[in-house]
């Protein structure tokens, strides 16, 4: 916002200066994969136009095992946020947070764990 005559040179809201999501993979011939993953916010941004208020930074981390069978099915365990991180996922930006009322914050997925299959034939 270059310029504004209400909010000068202010940052946008809402949008993370830097965003880092990057996972490392593993695959053995034997079928079964491991992918360490993280997902980081390193510096916190404001949630309003008038810049007035922040959120927090972030990292979470999780890992995928997976198993692919020569007969087409494949078996799968995700951990998602494995150190239980409180953190904001997203927010709603508006004008001037100071002194008003609102959810402008939305919580992120705490610890999870998700397992499945999948079948090709």
């Amino acid at each position: 916002m270059d310029h504004d005559p209400v909010f000068g040179n202010n940052k946008i809201p809402g949008i993370p200066e830097h965003y880092l999501q990057s996972y490392l993979a593993y695959k053995h011939t034997s079928g079964w994969s491991i992918s360490p993953n993280i997902e980081w916010v390193p510096t916190a941004y404001y949630v309003d136009l008038a810049n007035s208020y922040r959120t927090e930074n972030y990292l979470l981390t999780g890992i995928s095992i997976s198993y692919s069978s020569p007969r087409g099915y494949e078996l799968f365990f995700d951990a998602k946020n494995l150190n239980d991180q409180t953190y904001i996922s997203t927010t709603l930006p508006i004008p001037d947070a100071g002194g008003t009322d609102g959810n402008y914050f939305y919580s992120g997925e705490g610890r999870a764990f998700y397992a499945g299959v999948s079948w090709r034939f």
